[in-house]
């Protein structure tokens, strides 16, 4: 998998995290238009930044690869729309306006857990422990951005990316390498030890 990819693998759920953000600091009233957006995105400007500092550390991408970011264009001024949000959490909490607070739930739950796993990919198979912390802190941030809770708040994404995607992915069915397997159970392991201070 190419640098870049593996950055976009990890921007995608970040983009989304920011989105979902965004309609829950409207009061979940959609669409967003670009200058509300705007206005949400000054105020996270110096979190976002830790996370993409942290990010870069973490998978060892190039700033030239971590500009993707900019690219795509998650942080710039821009609608967010009622399909964007559907979107974001695979049209599971219903797609109509009526639906936009369970969308913004299961879409925060949904793009976290995928950044969980996407980190993983990215992150080295040695200093698993180190490594760890840091996704952990990248956690954190975005649910600071999303304005949930910290406090229990990262055990349960933990959870909910162990259930939703390692059951699958450990399967002999998967196709998945037994070293890329290992490595997995091995950030799973670290990820959940108790002792973690944010």
């Amino acid at each position: 998998m190419s640098r870049e990819l593996v950055a976009r693998e990890i921007f995608g759920p970040l983009g989304g995290v920011l989105e979902i953000a965004a309609v829950r600091r409207s009061g979940c009233l959609v669409p967003v238009d670009a200058h509300s957006f705007q206005s949400f995105a000054v105020g996270i400007e110096d979190e976002l930044a830790a996370i993409l500092d942290q990010i870069e550390s973490l998978s060892r991408i190039s700033r030239c690869e971590a500009s993707v970011f900019e690219r795509l264009g998650y942080a710039a001024p821009h609608e967010i729309s009622l399909a964007a949000l559907v979107m974001w959490s695979c049209g599971v909490a219903g797609m109509s306006s009526d639906d936009v607070e369970r969308m913004v739930v299961a879409g925060s739950d949904i793009q976290l857990s995928r950044l969980v796993q996407a980190l993983i990919f990215s992150a080295p198979s040695d200093e698993v422990s180190a490594n760890s912390e840091m996704i952990r802190r990248i956690l954190l941030g975005c649910l600071r951005i999303l304005g949930r809770s910290t406090e229990g708040g990262l055990s349960l994404v933990l959870r909910i990316w162990s259930a939703s995607t390692l059951p699958a992915y450990l399967s002999p069915t998967s196709g998945a390498s037994a070293a890329s397997k290992e490595k997995v159970r091995a950030y799973a392991r670290s990820l959940t030890e108790e002792g973690f201070t944010p």
